[in-house]
């Protein structure tokens, strides 16, 4: 009688291998899916924090939104403040680093860049005003037209029709040749953006085309609430005369 050696087989090993194999490449992608969804959550709670902020500025200010701009006409460009500069005060009761609310978990910048800047993935809706005719009067909260002076003009939170269904804050992931995010803190290229840049062909997604919690995009609405929406239901069925998610005064 032959008694076993209690050895594994080649064969024997190969299969142990093999399903290794497969449960750690299942446990990766259990990984993937909830850190990406644990992003996509915190996100969301960095942009209902803003969104209060936000909030709480406008009942100290008369109603008013936060402006594009805080300093005078003709001081140095690194004198200019934007919007996300005046509201850390507000912050800081909901963070002890309120610049980490600003950067979304998923987007793929460091924190602070070997420049020493913070990035920042969030942008407040604007609109133009003596510039452009586009896109309609009623849309956005601030204005991006410097040429109106300092502080640039501003919606009061009054004005808005429908609090529930305008877009306050959205995740900016690039420019139409997806070469920036919302830039930096305190900074004001991409601190805020306007309805017509986000249009079929120039939507805000990532280098690799996709959204950045694919195939949402997160928006923080004047009322405070926090959504997750597909590209299609800001980009299609966009009309000039038409009211939209971006429009703050309906016409």
């Amino acid at each position: 009688m032959r008694l076993s050696s209690g050895a594994f087989t080649l064969a024997e090993l190969l299969v142990v291998i093999a399903l290794v194999g497969v449960i750690a490449s299942l446990l990766i992608s259990s990984l993937q899916k909830y850190r990406k969804t644990a992003n996509a959550a915190q996100c969301i709670n960095n942009m209902r924090t803003i969104a209060g902020g936000v909030i709480m500025y406008t009942g100290d200010n008369e109603g008013r939104f936060p402006p594009y701009i805080t300093a005078a006409n003709g001081q140095p460009w690194s004198m200019y403040r934007s919007w996300d500069y005046v509201i850390k005060p507000y912050l800081e009761m909901a963070s002890e680093r309120p610049g980490k609310l600003f950067k979304c978990p998923s987007d793929p910048r460091p924190y602070i860049d070997a420049n020493g800047n913070y990035a920042r993935s969030y942008s407040l809706s604007a609109f133009y005003t003596s510039t452009s005719s586009w896109p309609p009067p009623g849309s956005g909260l601030i204005s991006i037209d410097t040429s109106e002076g300092v502080p640039t003009p501003v919606r009061r939170i009054a004005q808005v029709s429908r609090p529930t269904k305008c877009i306050m804050l959205s995740e900016w992931c690039s420019d139409p040749n997806g070469q920036t995010l919302a830039n930096y803190q305190n900074q004001l290229p991409y601190s805020a953006l306007t309805s017509i840049w986000i249009w079929k062909g120039q939507e805000p997604v990532l280098s690799n085309k996709k959204t950045i919690h694919d195939p949402m995009i997160n928006y923080a609405f004047v009322d405070g609430h926090v959504e997750a929406l597909r590209l299609s239901d800001i980009t299609d069925n966009f009309s000039i005369s038409g009211n939209t998610l971006w429009t703050a005064v309906t016409q």
